[in-house]
């Protein structure tokens, strides 16, 4: 750290998120991931940090004004929630996208054995004819190797649908790569409104809900947009409901200090989750 300090003008503790990049040093250890590789050229620290992650599917991120790490990984839980109650109107777009002749089927990850230095490839999916070619310094494991390939083909299988819109009023912005779950109209997959009331497990909500609903799934949103998971909940008149499953946050009713909790309600539930 004093190294750091001195040579090129960096205090770590208001440079760099150093809680979140040591968590991550201790769950690359724990894997047994490492770096092999001699920088014969001048590089950035950037550019080193870059090189550096990239072996444990990671990148650094500048993020509230430091530096952090981005993980590559299942994202289990949406850590925000967007609904028509915070997405400006009209400003919702969604793009597909579809395969063309000459597009690419698949991705080699070329990396070197540790023991021969001899470059190695891994390929995914396997069998592509056409893959495009990545070469990943420090990488010496082709476990590794090809969980970089997938990771790099990921994009091109999911990411065939793009989905754009504007907010306002957000005190927390996501972190590139985080997991959001939205709900729209335009997916008719469920009802939003805003909480009016509450008593216990009974929910009083700012607006009507459709005819024809019982038994149904709600998440509420969390003061800084995190959204629950999906709680069991039964209708019980045309604004009102009561949740079966144990509510895990703090209620705020409308009129109440702060923002009102949002509350979606589906009736597919978890399947809504986008």
């Amino acid at each position: 750290r004093d190294r750091g300090r001195t040579r090129l003008g960096l205090d770590p503790q208001t440079t760099f998120a150093m809680a979140e990049l040591q968590a991550a040093r201790a769950r690359w250890e724990d894997a047994g991931l490492t770096f092999d590789h001699v920088f014969s050229e001048f590089s950035s620290l950037w550019e080193a940090m870059r090189l550096a992650a990239q072996t444990a599917l990671a990148e650094p991120l500048a993020y509230a004004g430091k530096v952090t790490i981005r993980q590559e990984g299942p994202k289990v839980a949406p850590v925000q929630a967007f609904t028509p109650l915070n997405i400006v109107d009209g400003s919702m777009e969604v793009e597909f996208a579809f395969e063309t002749d000459g597009d690419t089927d698949g991705v080699r990850v070329i990396w070197r054995d540790q023991r021969t230095a001899v470059e190695q490839e891994a390929v995914w999916p396997a069998g592509a004819a056409t893959p495009t070619e990545v070469k990943i310094f420090g990488v010496t494991d082709g476990d590794v190797a090809l969980d970089m390939a997938k990771i790099r083909w990921r994009p091109r299988v999911s990411g065939q649908m793009a989905v754009s819109f504007t907010t306002g009023m957000e005190g927390r912005i996501p972190r590139r790569g985080d997991r959001i779950s939205v709900f729209h109209p335009m997916f008719a997959d469920g009802e939003t409104a805003l909480l009016r009331a509450y008593s216990g497990s009974d929910l009083t909500l700012d607006r009507d809900l459709p005819d024809g609903l019982d038994d149904v799934w709600v998440q509420l949103r969390d003061t800084d947009g995190t959204p629950t998971a999906w709680l069991a909940a039964t209708v019980t008149g045309a604004r009102t409901l009561t949740v079966s499953d144990a509510i895990p946050i703090v209620l705020r009713a409308l009129g109440v200090v702060g923002e009102p909790t949002h509350v979606v309600v589906s009736q597919i539930g978890r399947a809504s989750c986008r």
